[in-house]
């Protein structure tokens, strides 16, 4: 019985440790696709509020990815081109089994000023 509790306990570790959904840093470039897509969904974000100054990737200050139906990454990412430096939080789910235009799916969640 003890043998079996300590297998139980054991395997909980190795699962909680690992599991599957939770968030994980994720080492990567501007180089990217997935960052790629974020700057694509940026441009539009500021078109959509009737800026049109294009925006360029200065640097990646964090990257995460969560496993969910697909891969969920977030970025923030700075951002030049208008009239300020602004950091922007995008989100990409990527999702390859599903049809090419649904298989990736951007959002911008918010673009505020560096400070």
């Amino acid at each position: 019985m003890k043998s079996v509790l300590l297998l139980m306990l054991t395997v909980a570790h190795y699962t909680s440790a690992s599991s599957a959904g939770s968030e994980r840093q994720y080492e990567t470039t501007l180089l990217d696709p997935y960052v790629v897509f974020a700057m694509t969904a940026i441009n539009d974000y500021f078109c959509e509020k009737g800026d049109d100054s294009p925006r360029a990737a200065l640097r990646l200050v964090k990257a995460t990815c969560q496993l969910v139906a697909g891969n969920l990454y977030r970025f923030i990412i700075e951002v030049s081109g208008g009239q300020t430096i602004d950091e922007c939080t995008v989100k990409v789910w990527s999702r390859p089994w599903l049809p090419k235009q649904e298989a990736t799916k951007t959002t911008v969640l918010d673009c505020v000023p560096k400070i």
